[in-house]
Order: structure tokens, then sequence, then C-alpha cells
């Protein structure tokens, strides 16, 4: 059962998507399935409706018996004031229940570090201060497991194919249930080392940096090469970039993209040659290469670090940047920046 506020949260969950789509952030919204492994239920604060008790780890919520507590694995404690809860049931079976709490969000110390970041496959993060975050292979790490659990799942399918008349209304086993819980827990173990390692990164350099800069990647064109789709979409990039966004926003840090069409891989942070050798596929075999005009021996990623962190800094102090997603002109977008610059309290100014 659901209490009145769940069909209030569904009609916000429909404008915010259609909010989106309009805007160009998103695809077209759709809605889900009466019968999807995968439910979600939200509602608000009222009444003292929602309570959590953190000396015996329980939870009352509503249309529950007030006596009757739910027994829960607390992992952290509450802060600031609640108002409302999402309780998420996944493919798995578990059962999330998330706080919704409102807090403030306090700005960190200032400093006057200024860091560019560059982003790849092999080399996850190459700062232009020197610091280098390896590559998780998240998915490289676990697909031995992942190919032995997708085989269980097809042998058990095919044997209730051969069971039925109708190939299309096979039976579901319980072991081929069994069998499918034992492959989505897997790959939801993938997804939360993918957010873990890119929430820790982004901690790290949002707490070191006043000012970060990082490119304007092209995820969804890089993903139609099909040479490089699967560790591109394993590195998980848009999930770094959104995490820089708001925790930047949240604790008074800059974060601004640089054009995804300056050719920071092919200029030399020393004297600024531009080598137009270094395009297509070719040019990513080639990770280190020694300028021709200055005679110097640059490392591929730290050189693309250092020319966006010039070009940021350039951006920045013009005020000005990319032209944002959702038809937002460049002179708004520049005139914005300027006011949170001139402010004191400099804010994330994201594509998208």
């Amino acid at each position: 059962m659901v209490d009145k506020f769940y069909f209030t949260h569904a009609v916000y969950e429909i404008h915010g998507a259609y909010r989106e789509y309009l805007k160009g952030n998103r695809g077209r919204p759709k809605f889900r399935r009466k019968y999807a492994l995968g439910q979600t239920v939200t509602t608000s604060f009222t009444n003292s409706n929602i309570a959590v008790n953190a000396h015996d780890s329980t939870i009352s919520l509503p249309y529950l018996n007030k006596e009757k507590r739910l027994k829960v694995i607390q992992h952290r404690p509450i802060e600031g004031r609640i108002i409302g809860t999402k309780i998420t049931r996944h493919v798995t079976g578990d059962y999330y229940i998330i706080i919704l709490c409102e807090v403030e969000m306090a700005d960190l110390p200032q400093n006057e570090n200024y860091v560019g970041i560059d982003v790849g496959v092999k080399v996850f993060v190459t700062s232009s201060d020197g610091t280098s975050y390896p590559a998780l292979k998240a998915l490289y790490k676990q697909q031995r497991r992942i190919k032995r659990l997708q085989r269980s799942l097809s042998r058990k399918y095919k044997g209730a194919q051969k069971k039925s008349k109708q190939e299309k209304n096979v039976p579901r086993s319980k072991n081929y249930l069994k069998a499918k819980a034992k492959l989505a827990r897997a790959h939801e173990h993938i997804a939360n080392m993918r957010t873990d390692t890119a929430h820790k990164i982004s901690k790290e350099i949002i707490c070191k940096n006043q000012a970060i800069f990082a490119e304007d990647i092209n995820v969804q064109g890089m993903l139609k090469n099909h040479h490089l789709a699967k560790a591109v979409s394993d590195a998980a990039i848009n999930s770094l970039m959104q995490k820089l966004a708001y925790k930047a926003q949240w604790h008074g840090r800059v974060f601004l993209k640089v054009c995804r069409y300056f050719p920071s891989t092919q200029i030399c942070p020393h004297c600024g040659y531009q080598n137009t050798e270094l395009k297509g596929m070719q040019g990513l075999r080639i990770r280190e290469l020694e300028c021709p005009q200055s005679q110097v021996h640059n490392d591929r990623d730290s050189a693309t670090a250092v020319n966006i962190l010039n070009e940021g800094m350039r951006l920045w102090q013009e005020g000005g940047g990319p032209r944002p997603r959702g038809g937002m002109p460049r002179s708004q977008a520049c005139g914005a920046l300027k006011e949170l610059v001139e402010a004191g309290s400099p804010s994330a100014l994201a594509d998208g």
C-alpha cells in the first residue's frame, strides 16, 4: 500500500522528465512497466510518519503499524531535516530506503590551486599537477564471472523452452529466477565499483583545487566506435563529470568545460606548436612524442591536461566558455559566470 504523496511524486517525476526532454538534455520519457522488477516509491515527511532510531537500527514508515518497525542496516547517521524518503526495490530483490534530508552545504576554504584534467581509457584521470588515477576496468575484472553466469542463465532458459510447447510463453522456473538474480547482482557490483571510484576521485579533486577545467568529451560519439565502445562505457566518464559538477556547486568551486573542438592533444604546452599528425585512430597509438620545434619530450596525457588548464584559465579570465545545452546564449552564460566570479562565490558551470 502507498500513501497520498505517492501520486504527487509520480506527477513531479513526469513533469521533470518532460522538462528535461524539451530542453534537449535527455531522451523521450518512457513509462515504467507495471510488472518491472525494479520498483520505486517516494513519500514526504509529515506528522512524524518517518522516524529513524539509530540505537537499534530501525525505521518506521507510512502505512506501517507504529509498533512495527523495520530492521535496517544504516549506512550513515542522519544529517539535517528529513523531508521525505524513497524506497527502491532492485532487480536482485534487495530493498533500499533512501532518506531525503535538507542540509546546508558549506563552502570549502579557498586556495590558489587550479588544475586541468584529461580523462582517458588507459589512464582514467591525468591532472596538470602530475597526479594520475589508473583506470578501474571493473567490467574487465568481472568479465569471466559475468560470462559464466550468463551461460548458466541461458542454459536454464533453453531448458525451459524445450519443455514448453509455445516458445513465446516460456515458464520461468525458480532456478531461472535464481540465476537471473545472481547475474543482476554481479552487474550491480560492477556499477557500485564505478560509482565508488568516481566519488573518491571527484571528492579529492574538489577538495584540493579552487578551479577545475575539463574537456567536453562527446561520449555518445565515442560509443559509436566499436573498437572503443566497451572500454569507454566501462570507464564511466560521464559519471565523473556529473559528480565534479554538482560537488563544485555545493562547495563553492569552479568547474568549467573546454570546448570539445579545442586541439588539446596536438599542441605542445611549452612552445604552442600544433602537430596535426595526431589525428584519428593512428594518433591515439602515440602516447609519447617529441616536439619538432622546441625538441621537448612530452607525455601525451600530461601535455593535454596542461593545455586544458591554459585554455580553461583563458576562458575563465575572459568570462567565456562553451555554450551550455538547453539553448542558453553564449553572452548570457558569460555574464552569469562574471557575476559569480565578482561576487566571490563561484559555482559550477558545466555543459548540461
